[in-house]
């Protein structure tokens, strides 16, 4: 079988567990998708919703996994995981490589409700003065 149609497959059994609130079926699947995907499956050729995943994850308090299906989910270009994101680096001892990634997807698109979040936590490792002025002003061009 194809690890691709795995992956959908599983990730439609999870949707299907969480719809009728079996958690720990939706969890071992999700957490199946997880390990088949850091062994380095082309995610491109699933179909499945990273966001939907990495709020699972959130909510259950697995925030490393969380955090792996929001990356996936800003990578595909999908904003609604850049909060997502930023609130899982919140628990990580360091989460400066993780922070420096985002980077530059927080200067594409500052207007994300964790944003202030973002700078607070990048704070902790370097200054951010520069980039929270460019920030603004991206802002201030939007809206003037």
């Amino acid at each position: 079988m194809k690890v691709e149609k795995t992956i959908d497959d599983l990730y439609q059994k999870a949707v299907f567990a969480e719809n009728r609130h079996r958690q720990n079926e939706a969890l071992s699947c999700y957490y199946e998708i997880y390990k088949i995907l850091t062994k380095g499956a082309d995610v491109l050729t699933t179909d499945f919703n990273s966001y939907r995943i990495s709020a699972f994850f959130y909510e259950n308090k697995f925030y490393k996994e969380a955090l792996f299906f929001a990356k996936l989910s800003v990578d595909s270009g999908r904003n609604e995981g850049l909060s997502l994101y930023v609130n899982c680096c919140l628990y990580e001892k360091d989460a400066y490589a993780d922070l420096l990634w985002l980077q530059e997807h927080v200067m594409s698109y500052p207007f994300f409700k964790e944003s202030i979040l973002y700078f607070t936590l990048l704070s902790k490792y370097k200054d951010v003065y520069q980039y929270v002025q460019h920030a603004f002003e991206h802002i201030e061009g939007a809206f003037f």
